[in-house]
């Protein structure tokens, strides 16, 4: 089974993009709510960052306190790199149970994994093929501000721990282009139909 990863920066769409291809009935994997289950519910997990970042880290009701946890982070490099590797492997044993799973079911030669760090984690070269999400800076902080409600000043602060553009581009093997000026749909048919050829030996291109 071939799997395709899709990534992009924040408020580039990447979750969109997902949202499209599962209403379609592909597999995906998400990344970052897989994590955020995984937090919320694996108890060798939530022991491990309550001893990084204290017991107050996590809520009354036992779910993590994420607004909390952002700001311990996100101003302080080393403890994103501390929470990274306490996360990123059991996010990573997840998925690979997770590929393990595939209903017989399944019409599909490829299914797909959405994460926001890619590349960043290193998991990008586990993958068949990446696509990148893209979007114009100015756009992406228009979305992010609209939809977060929160500052120009967090949400760059939050995109410095993430790949340049340019550099996601340069490793990525196809882009959607997510500017409002483009139609994003025929973009993703487009690849699907590609994939399609490219994958499966009875189908010449």
């Amino acid at each position: 089974m071939i799997t395709i990863g899709i990534t992009g920066g924040i408020g580039a769409g990447k979750s969109y993009v997902s949202e499209y291809l599962v209403r379609k009935g592909y597999r995906l994997y998400n990344s970052d709510l897989a994590a955020r289950h995984l937090i919320n519910t694996d108890p060798e997990l939530k022991q491990a960052i309550q001893f990084e970042f204290g017991t107050s880290i996590y809520q009354t009701d036992g779910t993590l306190n994420r607004k909390l946890l952002a700001e311990k982070v996100f101003q302080n490099p080393s403890a994103l790199e501390k929470l990274n590797a306490i996360v990123h492997p059991a996010t990573i044993y997840d998925f690979k149970v997770w590929k393990e799973t595939i209903p017989k079911s399944y019409p599909y030669l490829f299914q797909f994994k959405e994460a926001a760090i890619l590349f960043e984690s290193g998991t990008y070269l586990n993958l068949d093929r990446i696509i990148l999400v893209y979007a114009p800076l100015t756009l992406r902080l228009k979305r992010v501000i609209e939809r977060d409600q929160i500052s120009m000043d967090t949400i760059l602060q939050r995109m410095q721990h993430q790949w340049s553009d340019t550099k996601k581009i340069i490793q990525s093997d196809d882009i959607l282009f997510n500017d409002e000026i483009n139609n994003l749909i025929l973009q993703i048919e487009f690849l699907l139909n590609k994939y399609d050829q490219l994958f499966n030996p009875l189908i010449k291109i």
